[in-house]
């Protein structure tokens, strides 16, 4: 019997006792729903080039498994299928978010926390002590007068009888702390320095055969917002070994969490250039991580870890270009334009958002043709901005994503 493409899960876990220990039992939260994937088996061939008889073969030694490959693509998904009661944790999608760009953690939960009078498009107010510096640089959903909500990605923190978080961006309308307000933490995601931490992949193919891939590192996720569409991101793996195991029975499942719904402003998808909105058709934003492979002697495989050498991250934007604008959207080439912020979703489960505190030129404005009308793409780089509240967490980072 052959085996079918499309039928079969995908699983990513945390390598608990990490670097050279597999996992090898997943529960549903470890489910990535995903597009097929065919697995990329590698195996290094060790030949020495020595005098022959004659034009036969030289004798070939298995080597190194190392460096097997992944696509793992497919809707980008929330943290809860219900409405959170408190900060997120993780999820396949936060797995490979945190490998790529270094960092993460979780804060901003509050519940009728925020203060009674003062609240303003530009200032979130709360109760003494209901928040710490430790929201600097980080990003909570916030309901807003008028019903709904935004995101804040916190500027700046004052702490005192109450405690102010200013927003880099300016929001839609003021916070509303009528009721019983809640304001949703995000799971942050931010570029440092720090390391990857290994996790394990599995694909099942149709209950007839498993492959496990140990000491995974994420090496790219690229992010497509498209107007109208739902976002599709693309994680690209990398693994220090491989291993055939027994075939996995195949069952229906139930899908751990929810897809971000399609890019509708009343889904409050909206985009944020120096805290004026902006229209855009189109957002493409790639997070590279650069790995080399360090090898060991004494490991049982000759691979040790993965660690990494360059992360970057770039931002396309599709601009549309009307008549009075063509000479006043080109920009040059390294020119500092600041903040922007790129809102997928509000709710509370299924939200997301991206940010970068000072985006640079990167590569000039490309004018294209989009079905009869006149686009630019323009590449940016992240910058840094120094202007940020010091805290514990994301703040002073020069990109970030959120889920909620």
């Amino acid at each position: 019997m052959g085996i079918v493409t499309n039928v079969g899960k995908a699983w990513l876990k945390a390598q608990a006792s990490s670097w050279g220990t597999a996992e090898t039992s997943f529960a549903s939260e470890d489910n990535i729903s995903c597009k097929p994937v065919l697995p990329q088996l590698v195996q290094e061939a060790l030949v020495a080039q020595t005098f022959r008889g004659g034009w036969h073969a030289l004798p070939i030694e298995a080597g190194s498994l190392e460096g097997a490959t992944l696509q793992i693509e497919h809707v980008l998904q929330g943290t809860n299928l219900a409405t959170p009661s408190g900060n997120p944790t993780t999820s396949p999608d936060s797995l490979c978010l945190k490998s790529v760009l270094g960092s993460r953690a979780a804060y901003g939960y509050t519940d009728t926390q925020l203060y009674a009078t003062g609240q303003t498009v530009n200032n979130v107010k709360f109760a003494n002590a209901a928040i710490t510096s430790a929201i600097a640089g980080m990003a909570m959903l916030v309901p807003v007068v008028g019903g709904g909500r935004d995101v804040v990605w916190c500027k700046t923190f004052t702490d005192g009888a109450q405690e102010d978080v200013v927003p880099w961006s300016q929001m839609t309308a003021a916070a509303d702390p009528a009721g019983t307000p809640k304001t949703y933490g995000g799971l942050v995601h931010w570029l440092s320095l720090v390391q990857p931490d290994p996790f394990t992949a599995q694909i099942d193919l149709s209950g007839d055969a498993s492959v496990r891939f140990r000491d995974c590192v994420c090496t790219g996720s690229k992010l497509v917002i498209v107007a109208g569409q739902q976002p599709v991101i693309t994680h690209s793996l990398r693994a220090g070994y491989w291993s055939i195991q027994a075939a996995a029975a195949t069952a229906f499942y139930s899908a751990a969490y929810p897809e971000l719904p399609a890019i509708f402003g009343a889904n409050g998808a909206n985009v944020r250039s120096n805290s004026n909105g902006q229209a855009f058709p189109s957002i493409e934003v790639e997070f590279t991580n650069t790995v080399i492979p360090a090898r060991n002697i004494g490991s049982a495989d000759g691979f040790r870890k993965w660690l990494t050498t360059e992360r970057e991250v770039k931002v396309t934007i599709t601009e549309l270009i009307e008549y009075d604008e063509y000479t006043s959207q080109l920009y040059d080439l390294g020119a500092e334009l600041g903040s922007v912020q790129v809102d997928l979703c509000t709710t509370p489960g299924r939200g997301a958002s991206i940010f970068l505190p000072n985006r640079q030129v990167a590569d000039m404005g490309k004018d294209e043709d989009a079905s009869g009308i006149v686009v630019r793409k323009t590449v940016y780089k992240a910058r840094f901005d120094l202007t940020e509240t010091a805290g514990a967490n994301a703040s002073g980072s020069v990109a970030r994503i959120a889920l909620f």
